[in-house]
């Protein structure tokens, strides 16, 4: 019987966690850039939905960091934030927010818990008949 070691290789593997992280910094670099220059004018009136939809942001870019050590945990601290605040903008305005930086923060975070998905199945050493449908 033939074991199969990686479902991808450690190449491709490394690409996509490089990948996840220029696409997370280059959106926690935008989410920054807004609040900079956008949060002196609303600091004084802000809602508590407000700052709660901020607070599920903040979530987010922390779990952005957390996920360039641990994937699993930052991946879903990523999902947690921006479900929370998908949830929290469905329940005040009706609709889902739109724009791509709120889904390229979700893209990230489920390419963050793919990549662990991935090590994590690679990491038992599955065989062959596995991959291949055969016994």
């Amino acid at each position: 019987m033939t074991w199969r070691s990686h479902i991808l290789s450690t190449r491709v593997t490394g690409t996509l966690r490089w990948l996840a992280r220029f696409i997370g910094t280059v959106t926690a670099l935008l989410v920054a850039a807004f609040w900079l220059t956008e949060s002196r004018f609303i600091a004084l009136r802000v809602s508590i939905s407000d700052a709660l939809q901020m607070v599920c942001i903040l979530i987010t870019l922390i779990g952005f960091l957390i996920a360039w050590r641990h994937e699993m945990l930052g991946g879903l601290a990523m999902l947690f934030g921006m479900g929370s605040f998908y949830l929290l903008e469905w329940r005040l305005k009706g609709a889902p927010p739109v724009g791509l930086l709120f889904k390229t923060a979700v893209f990230t975070g489920g390419l963050f818990l793919l990549i662990w998905i991935h090590e994590k199945a690679s990491a038992r050493h599955l065989p062959q008949h596995f991959f291949d449908g055969k016994k």
